[in-house]
């Protein structure tokens, strides 16, 4: 259409367009400040978030190498550096970054450091935005002017000038430092010996130990945990390694969580080996040895039963002589009694797994089958069937043993002589040559006679 045939509305809608195009570059501008506000804000967070966790390392390596806390400690203290760097992480870094800032707020600050604006940008973008300005009362070329004076006066403005950029650099200074400090640190935790013990230590959580000059190894634990025999006496063995520069002439035994003595002291019972006995553990608890400048970590206890024979059936086979069947000894009737010759079969079952079984006879080990890992069973040959007193020694898979075995004795079952009556018929003791003499015999014997003989002398 011609010129004067467009309407109002059609002014305005050109109008809106070009006034649109005045201000793209102002918000290519305000997109790239807030882009630098990200740097900023980033590089100020991780510089602070690098430098605390650096102090808080630092801090943790002091505590722990003078003090040598336990592992929970150690957890506790792992626990605390870490909600210190969460909660920082999510002050200066998560806060500020998940904020839009939005094209207004951003050019109120660009006015507020650059006072000959005086408001211009922010209305020529504000009226930019407008649809149409007709309608709302507003003189079209009024508003143009003032978009066209607002973006003008802004080509000349330093938007970023609204961050301090000397607090920029210090800060990326910082943060360039603290990341060399932290990868100098990396490296050392493979060729430094004491940060790489405290990396295992408190980033690990292992158990690792500081130089010291005593070194003491507690016996018999596994994982962290050692087991006594519930309800029995037990010697616990604390030894001083062979590296170490000083023996202490004392060691003690610390208590946690009993509810006996707090403290015990170890009799020296080598050069080297310290002992203390339990007696009577009923209750679980947790102890750790000390002596010199060594402390171990805390051991705890845990109470589990003795291998026990819960089942033991016998069976004795006399010689084949006798005539006499398999006989079933009955369990806990002895001691028994059983002829010279006879053969032993012994079976039984245990209260819990085992990896060993023996029956000891006057001293002399003979092993036993194990089946299921609970039945034993063994057969003792009638050489080695001897009088005397029988041990059944068990030894479980936790390396313990039975400390009341089940036992038993064999006796000696006497087996008389044949008893032999004999007398002559109508003779006297003088005889002429050549003669027929007639004997009686009566012969009695426990078992039978097999043959007789007559044996004679003149």
């Amino acid at each position: 259409r011609s010129r004067s045939e467009r309407t109002p509305k059609d002014m305005s809608d050109i109008a809106a367009s070009s006034l649109g195009k005045e201000t793209a570059p102002v918000i290519t501008r305000l997109s790239q400040l807030r882009s630098q506000m990200t740097r900023w804000f980033l590089v100020d967070g991780l510089s602070r978030v690098l430098w605390l966790l650096i102090g808080l390392c630092l801090l943790d390596l002091a505590i722990d190498w003078p003090i040598r806390m336990d592992k929970p400690q150690r957890v506790v203290m792992m626990a605390l550096i870490c909600a210190a760097l969460a909660w920082l992480i999510w002050r200066r870094l998560v806060r500020p970054l998940s904020v839009h800032v939005s094209d207004d707020a951003l050019c109120l600050q660009v006015e507020k450091g650059n006072k000959q604006l005086s408001e211009g940008l922010i209305s020529a973008l504000q009226f930019a935005r407008m649809p149409d300005v007709a309608s709302r009362g507003m003189s079209p070329v009024l508003v143009r002017q003032t978009v066209i004076y607002g973006t003008q006066a802004a080509r000349n403005v330093d938007f970023g000038g609204v961050l301090d950029a000397k607090e920029f650099r210090l800060n990326l200074l910082l943060l360039l430092i603290a990341l060399a400090t932290i990868v100098g640190c990396g490296i050392g935790v493979f060729k430094n010996d004491n940060l790489g013990i405290w990396f295992n230590r408190n980033v690990m959580l292992g158990e690792m130990l500081w130089p010291q000059k005593t070194y003491l190894v507690v016996k018999r634990v596994e994982n962290g945990r050692v087991k006594f025999p519930r309800g029995e006496d037990w010697t616990q063995v604390v030894e001083v390694r062979e590296d170490s520069e000083v023996v202490p002439e004392m060691v003690y035994i610390d208590f946690r969580q009993s509810r006996g003595r707090s403290v015990q002291s170890m009799k020296k019972t080598a050069e080297r080996q310290f002992e203390t006995i339990f007696t009577n553990v009923i209750e679980e608890f947790e102890f750790r040895a000390r002596g010199g400048d060594a402390v171990s970590p805390w051991i705890q206890v845990e109470l589990v039963e003795t291998p026990a024979v819960e089942e033991l059936h016998l069976q004795v086979t006399p010689p084949k002589y006798t005539g006499e069947k398999v006989l079933d000894l009955p369990p806990g009737k002895g001691p028994y009694f059983v002829l010279k010759g006879s053969s032993l079969k012994l079976t039984g079952k245990a209260n819990k797994p085992l990896a060993e079984a023996n029956l000891i006879i006057e001293g002399k080990k003979h092993p036993l089958d194990l089946a299921q890992t609970t039945e034993f069973s063994g057969q003792i040959a009638p050489k080695e069937l001897l009088a005397g007193q029988y041990v059944i020694d068990l030894h479980d898979t936790e390396k313990l043993t039975s400390r009341r075995p089940t036992a038993f004795g064999l006796r000696p079952r006497v087996d008389r002589e044949p008893r032999v009556r004999s007398r002559l018929i109508g003779v006297s003791g003088m005889v002429v040559p050549r003669v027929r003499i007639p004997i009686n015999t009566r012969i009695t014997d426990d078992y039978g006679v097999t043959s007789v003989e007559v044996k004679y002398l003149w």
